[in-house]
């Protein structure tokens, strides 16, 4: 999946129990639990684990609307 969206979004995975200080930054309480960010867009969380077809779709939706805001 990252090689679909290489140049257009950075993608981490960050263990909460290691980095507790990210989890208590973004208000995490769920696991898993996705936070997408740009410097246009407030965070936006999506707890769970979508499967992949879902994930592209909140991935694009996302895209789109930070170019829409810029």
């Amino acid at each position: 999946m990252t090689k679909d969206y290489k140049g257009k979004v950075d993608i981490y995975k960050v263990n909460i129990e290691n980095h507790q200080e990210m989890s208590a930054l973004f208000g995490i309480r769920s696991v898993p639990t996705l936070v997408m960010m740009s410097k246009n867009t407030k965070p936006v969380q999506i707890p769970g684990a979508p499967h992949k077809e879902g994930l592209s779709e909140i991935i694009n939706a996302f895209l789109e609307k930070d170019k829409n805001d810029s």
